[in-house]
């Protein structure tokens, strides 16, 4: 116990009192056809996460026990809430990316190349004098699941918002 840190270590570890959540910045441009749809992430995104990953197991039998080594690292998905602007342009933004990937009417794509409807997504936090701590990239992501915005009466003092599912192959962090 008496390696335990003070409460005066504590506080010279954090000088800024710790990272905060709250402060962070998402940056994308979903793609229809190779080029960028317009949706302002800065402004919009209300929530978002860093991102988390995972090492699979290999179990190893060996003289009546078991080894684990560590298998393939996979990546959770990615959950972002954004909010409803009055044009809807955030959301257009991304029916218009869910259509190119796989559009409702035929199930075709838009995008002779998979490359035209996958980007990079960055995710920043930030310290509070708003520069980052640090930077998270996903690459080649893509949505797989567009949210409802919830309509109701009860909701009069509320902006509409509505969550995206974004997949993504692998992060990188800076």
């Amino acid at each position: 116990i008496s390696n335990m840190p003070n409460f005066n270590q504590l506080l010279a570890a954090l000088p800024q009192g710790g990272a905060r959540s709250n402060r962070f910045e998402v940056q994308f441009e979903p793609k229809v056809n190779g080029s960028p749809v317009p949706v302002d992430s800065i402004l919009f995104v209300r929530s978002a996460s860093i991102p988390g990953a995972n090492e699979g197991e290999i179990i190893l039998p060996y003289k009546g026990r078991q080894i684990k080594l560590p298998g393939d690292r996979t990546y959770d998905n990615w959950e972002v809430t954004v909010l409803c602007d009055d044009t809807y342009k955030a959301r257009k933004g991304f029916e218009q990316w869910k259509n190119s990937i796989n559009h409702h009417l035929d199930g075709l794509s838009d995008n002779a190349v998979i490359k035209q409807y996958l980007f990079d997504i960055t995710v920043k936090q930030l310290d509070r004098a708003d520069k980052p701590v640090t930077t998270i990239t996903l690459h080649d992501a893509w949505c797989s699941t567009l949210g409802p915005i919830e309509l109701s009466h009860d909701n009069a003092d509320q902006i509409g918002t509505f969550s995206a599912t974004i997949n993504y192959q692998y992060y990188t962090t800076k």
